[in-house]
């Protein structure tokens, strides 16, 4: 699900976004559900967790390394 941003007069930078929720795990203006791979056996809960949070003993970190990638971005917009 995209979550578009919306002008705001009292945001900074007079918009606010889901993105720069201190609560949002990855810096994106999207939200993942994989709740019907799990419930259907095509991905284990378990492996999927590590996959998406883990960066260690071959799980991707996708949430971790995404996170990285979206501070570096702002950083950049900032200057």
């Amino acid at each position: 699900m995209v979550v578009k941003n919306n002008s705001n007069q009292f945001a900074q930078n007079g918009f606010c976004s889901v993105s720069r929720a201190k609560e949002n795990p990855i810096g994106e203006n999207f939200l993942l559900d994989f709740s019907y791979y799990v419930q259907q056996g095509l991905i284990g809960f378990e492996e999927l967790n590590n996959d998406l949070y883990l960066d260690i003993n071959g799980y991707l970190g996708y949430y971790k390394k995404l996170r990285q990638i979206n501070k570096d971005r702002e950083k950049i917009i900032e200057e």
